[in-house]
């Protein structure tokens, strides 16, 4: 090969990338085997040129490394908020702004809500019976209704801790007042029956002015769960001036974070979340030493794969906006493992003057 054509093909540093975190990875482990590559072994070559084609390799791989870092930053981060065991009310707003971006009407549209609400009831249903027992679409277990009244019923007897419910549980009222006028006003009797009163049919004044009087302070509201639908509880709560944040936060910070912590520090969550966030103080460290980055990003890697949920976290978009598959990461990380793109990188590297040490044969 002429001097000109290794020229041509010198620049071993320019790896492609579409900005995705799976390319990022990709191109920090090649550059960094391409640099130390030639580093260690012998250069046919100005030295000169050689310094020059590492200081590219440096600058590149400086730059991914910065990408790579950001990325696992921001999955750290998240991971910590949904996790944070002495926070609760941290981890239930963690808890309701993942199903918001999941659900919220700019991705899932108007029913958005109902679906956030009802994977609110499934995971309390989930924690609350062991085995699995969470709300089934198809209804080979307790219903949603079941789950969502036993929630009413739990916010009921604690109100100090769940104070979005009042005024919900103020309009019911107020509504189930309004329906008893009704019904008075056509049909006395029904009153009688719910009651125990013995208005004459004709009597429907005295009726009215004992709807007017009567305590409804002891309705159960968790009863109206049974007689109405998603779509329709949140129109109350809406007309209730309460938000789905407010509601949803305040039953995952009182109801099921408890439930949750009780299943996973018996896992060890509490050893798990003291390893991340030791991992993300190193990330967050600029030690300006490439082998100290590199040696944080590969643990900080392990351990998205040791968490297991944590992998979920690595949504990204490349630049085509493009989604990065936790499983396509995985196998990325197997095929960097087993040095599969290591004879490519080889060829490229000779091509620009590196000479690899022959290795012996073992008899």
């Amino acid at each position: 090969m002429s001097w000109y054509s290794k020229i041509i093909v010198a620049q071993v540093w320019d790896v492609g990338t579409d900005g995705s975190f799976i390319d990022e990875l990709n191109r920090v482990y090649e550059l960094e085997y391409k640099r130390s590559m030639i580093i260690n072994n012998e250069f046919q070559g100005m030295e000169e040129r050689k310094y020059n084609i590492i200081q590219k390799l440096e600058d590149e791989l400086w730059e991914a490394i910065g990408n790579v870092k950001g990325t696992l930053l921001s999955v750290f981060s998240t991971w910590l908020k949904s996790h944070a065991l002495t926070n609760p009310e941290q981890w239930a707003q963690a808890r309701f702004d993942g199903l918001d971006e999941k659900f919220g009407e700019e991705m899932y549209g108007e029913g958005g809500e109902e679906q956030i609400l009802q994977s609110t009831i499934s995971e309390y249903m989930e924690y609350k019976n062991p085995g699995g027992n969470k709300f089934d679409p198809y209804h080979r277990g307790p219903s949603l209704e079941t789950g969502f009244s036993q929630i009413i019923q739990e916010m009921s007897s604690s109100p100090e801790m769940f104070p979005s419910l009042q005024p919900i549980q103020d309009l019911y009222i107020e509504g189930e007042r309004e329906y008893l006028y009704n019904a008075a006003s056509s049909d006395v009797d029904e009153i009688n029956d719910r009651f125990n009163t013995e208005f004459e049919d004709t009597d429907t004044d005295g009726a009215m002015e004992f709807i007017e009087n009567v305590d409804l302070s002891d309705l159960d509201i968790s009863d109206y769960i049974y007689g109405t639908d998603m779509e329709s509880f949140i129109r109350l709560m809406q007309q209730a001036g309460v938000s789905l944040g407010q509601f949803v936060t305040e039953i995952n910070q009182n109801l099921i974070f408890p439930l949750w912590y009780g299943k996973w520090s018996q896992e060890g969550i509490d050893d798990t979340r003291a390893i991340v966030e030791d991992i993300y103080k190193r990330l967050q460290t600029d030690t300006r030493d490439i082998g100290q980055e590199l040696a944080s990003v590969n643990i900080a890697i392990n351990t998205t794969h040791q968490t297991g949920d944590m992998l979920d976290y690595l949504e990204d978009y490349s630049e085509a906006g493009e989604y990065s598959d936790p499983k396509e990461i995985k196998q990325v990380m197997t095929q960097l493992s087993e040095g599969r793109s290591v004879p490519r990188w080889n060829k490229e590297l000779r091509e620009v003057g590196v000479k690899f040490k022959r290795q012996r044969k073992v008899k």
